[in-house]
């Protein structure tokens, strides 16, 4: 028993550390193993392990014969292909996040709409400044359809000869479309530029009204995600091609607090709240991906260089008040003497005299 007990324990070790090959290798021992003691465990495991070989001969066979496109010239291959899981939904603004959500619920409902004469978002096309979780969105929406997310390599794609670059384009497409997957145009601004610009050559204007009519012939068991920081550069004629536009803000400071708060969810300390506030004012204009690795990387010096969380913290909230004004510190730091904070620690944090705290502590 206990050997069984050993085996089950190694089994989702390896399983959590999705180490698929090592699983099959320790499945092959065990069926040695226990064969003359367990034959009905070892029926069981030979079962699974000839339906997983099955399954992955078939898949390595329709990968074979239909290989990622690439560069005739380079090689490279001209997409990245990802099988994306996440463990929890990441964070949004809830008109965001309800946005997504309906995307996700139309495949759901794919046949009723079909039925009715409908069909599911074919086109979406994400705006927002870098950070903002544009590309996370597509990924996630990738892993509960459970699809694979095909990202457009455009150091690839893009050449000197406009020509090359738009059959490298025209390939991409052609593949998305004929395979189950999602395609993300990352960085569209870089292939769908305006169209009315003297200075761009024939053969780009071409380029970008072949894309605008892929566009249009979308299938609809497909679903093509383009996302730009610079909406400003994209054709006229873009915006009204796709069936969905999705805007994503810079964070509120409401969105970065509960940002903040997720990614110390585990993480106790005196004055938490505090400090949380403190850090949501002075991160307000930042985008969700410089929050998130700022509070990470927060988290991994406490550990490496064994310094409480809530130091580490402060001296972030310190880095950050010496880019503000003298005036907007003073008025923050009146919040940590109002949550406990000595005088003397408060001016320690934000980089003012003891006189001046005093001083303004007494107006309070």
């Amino acid at each position: 028993m206990e050997e069984l007990n050993d085996l089950y324990v190694h089994l989702v070790r390896l399983a959590l550390e999705k180490r698929q090959q090592d699983i099959v290798t320790l499945v092959k021992r065990n069926i040695k193993q226990f064969s003359d003691t367990q034959p009905k465990l070892v029926n069981g495991l030979k079962e699974e392990l000839s339906n997983y070989e099955s399954r992955s001969n078939i898949i390595r066979k329709a990968s074979q014969s239909n290989p990622l496109p690439i560069d005739i010239d380079s090689k490279l291959e001209l997409v990245k292909k990802e099988y994306i899981t996440f463990e929890n939904k990441p964070l949004w603004p809830k008109e965001i996040s309800d946005q997504l959500s309906r995307v996700v619920k139309e495949r759901e409902f794919e046949q009723k709409l079909i039925k009715e004469g409908l069909t599911p978002t074919r086109t979406i096309l994400f705006v927002g400044a870098p950070g903002v979780g544009k590309t996370l969105a597509a990924k996630w929406i990738s892993s509960v359809l459970d699809k694979p997310i095909l990202t457009l390599d455009l150091a690839a794609v893009m050449s000197s000869y406009l020509g090359k670059t738009g059959n490298n384009i025209r390939a991409v497409l052609e593949y998305a479309k004929n395979n189950d997957c999602i395609l993300l145009l990352d960085e569209f601004d870089a292939i769908a530029k305006k169209r009315g610009d003297d200075s761009e050559l024939g053969e780009l204007k071409r380029l970008v009204t072949v894309l605008l009519q892929e566009i249009d012939e979308w299938p609809e068991t497909g679903l093509l995600i383009a996302a730009t920081n610079h909406e400003e550069l994209l054709d006229r004629a873009v915006w009204r091609r796709f069936e969905r536009v999705i805007k994503f803000p810079i964070p509120s400071m409401e969105d970065i607090s509960y940002t903040i708060k997720n990614l110390l969810e585990n993480d106790s300390f005196e004055d938490k709240d505090t400090i949380v506030n403190i850090l949501s004012l002075l991160f307000e204009g930042n985008s969700y991906a410089n929050i998130t690795k700022e509070i990470n990387n927060a988290r991994k010096d406490s550990i490496i260089q064994g310094i409480h969380i809530k130091k580490v913290l402060e001296e972030i909230i310190n880095k950050l008040c010496l880019k503000i004004e003298k005036r907007d510190r003073i008025n923050i730091a009146l919040n940590f003497l109002n949550a406990g904070y000595s005088q003397r620690r408060t001016a320690e944090i934000f980089g003012l005299s003891r006189d001046t705290i005093r001083k303004y502590a007494k107006k309070v």
